[in-house]
């Protein structure tokens, strides 16, 4: 995967000429956030989570066809799964319904290419810095309201940090503002918890990101 992120950014920066500056931009962006975590095969029947995501970004063209970014947000992280209860026969007694959520607040410093003028592409890598917020596991047993939350943040790591991938669009609405696309991939590079009980809900949490945004031109 390092080797991919070299190769990727060497491809940008073979479409750069030097010594010209570009645009300057913030932007608002939001969307779908579908976290998911590796080797969680030990609880029953894991599942991606689905949740919002926001994020606030700075954006400079250093050379012509060459960005770079910075953004700030909150990603939840963590999976959903189903625990079972059986009787001595191996019979089901009691399904209960869980989600393990974990929100960070998000640094991502990304490196972008740019093609095209009016209708923008912006294939991107860069790196994302992950800190941990809170935690909450949730349970709600089959057919009942009355679900259960608990909080143990302490067996989770302060940081869950994230290799970025993704391609972005833009297409202007304004002379000074533009909307856009993105699909992103936050791929986590170490492991959420180095204790046993935050081990159970999985090692190396990681984010599909399909995002909407407006951006403003500043420069």
């Amino acid at each position: 995967m390092k080797n991919y992120f070299l190769i990727v950014l060497l491809f940008l920066a073979s479409y750069s000429s030097w010594g010209q500056k570009g645009e300057l931009e913030i932007g608002l962006t939001g969307g779908l956030n579908i976290a998911f975590v590796a080797d969680s095969e030990g609880l029953g029947s894991p599942k991606n989570l689905y949740k919002f995501t926001g994020r606030f970004s700075a954006e400079y063209e250093i050379v012509e066809h060459l960005r770079a970014e910075i953004g700030f947000g909150v990603l939840t992280k963590g999976l959903e799964f189903i625990t079972v209860v059986t009787d001595q026969n191996v019979n089901p007694t009691e399904i209960t319904y869980a989600q393990n959520k974990l929100k960070y607040f998000s640094t991502q410093i990304l490196i972008k290419g740019r093609f095209g003028k009016k209708f923008k592409v912006l294939p991107s890598v860069g790196f994302s810095f992950d800190r941990l917020i809170s935690h909450k596991l949730t349970y709600e047993p089959e057919g009942s309201f009355l679900g259960k939350t608990e909080s143990f943040a302490d067996e989770f790591n302060n940081w869950c940090n994230g290799l970025l991938m993704g391609v972005h669009t833009r297409y202007p609405i304004t002379a000074k503002i533009e909307v856009g696309l993105s699909v992103q991939l936050n791929l986590g590079q170490n492991e959420i918890s180095s204790t046993t009980e935050g081990q159970k809900y999985g090692t190396f949490p990681s984010n599909y990101l399909v995002l909407a945004g407006v951006f403003w031109q500043l420069k």
